[in-house]
Order: C-alpha cells, then structure tokens, then sequence
C-alpha cells in the first residue's frame, strides 16, 4: 500500500515537476522572441548608423576630388557642355594637374600667350573669363 501512494505522490511530483518545466520553457520562448526581436533592432540601428557614418565619408570624400569639384563649379556657373570641354582643354594646354584651377586663377585666360590649339576658340575663353571673374 506504502509503495502506491508513494508511486502517486511520485506521479503528481513528476506532472507538477513537468508542469513547472513546461512553463519555464514557455517563459524562455517568450523572451527569446523579444530577445530575437530586440537583437534585431539593435543590429538595425547600428547598420543605420555605419551606413549613415561611410555614406557621409564618402560623400566628403567624393568632394575632395578634383573632378568632382570642377563638375559642382560648373554647375555653379552654369556653363554648357562646350565650355566645359573648353575650359578641360585649357587647363591640359596650361599643364594644371585639374581644370578646378581655372576657377581661381584667371591668368590663365589670357589670351595674348594661348597654345596655338586653342587660338580659335579665344573668343569664347574671354567670354567665360569675363562670366567667371567679373
């Protein structure tokens, strides 16, 4: 008689005891989804801020150069495509390492000692020295 009760109390400790487990395994599934969830934003606020920090380096980067530069000057000044070109084939004829020069260097547009290239299109650099500097 002993061995059945004890065999009961055994049963009720063992469904309490798997009761118990099973509950605390509901409680980690709980938190593992807001866990997962909170890892998730948090890996999504610091892919925000990486991308926002080499997006902004790029872009500062992109401004140091002097293409970029003569581009952004040209526009500034609303030159047309032919006075780019002009003033490209300016600053190869005067050696510039970048035609950005040309922007704050006006004797380059001097025209009395031009490449002989460009003697055809002195008109026009007097033009564009006359927009960009006057």
């Amino acid at each position: 008689m002993n061995d059945g009760l004890c065999d009961r109390r055994h049963l009720i400790a063992a469904q309490t005891y798997s009761r118990e487990w099973e509950r605390l395994g509901n409680l980690l599934n709980a938190c593992s989804y807001e866990l997962l969830i909170l890892a998730a934003v948090t890996l999504l606020v610091i892919g925000a801020i990486i991308w926002q920090t080499i997006s902004r380096r790029r872009r500062e980067f992109e401004y140091d150069r002097p293409p970029r530069l003569f581009k952004e000057l040209c526009r500034a000044h609303k030159l047309t495509w032919s006075n780019r070109r002009l003033l490209i084939q300016l600053a190869a004829a005067r050696g510039l390492k970048g035609a950005a020069l040309l922007f704050v260097e006006p004797e380059h547009f001097d025209v009395t000692n031009i490449p002989a290239a460009l003697k055809a299109s002195a008109a026009e650099l007097r033009r564009l020295r006359h927009k960009l500097f006057d």
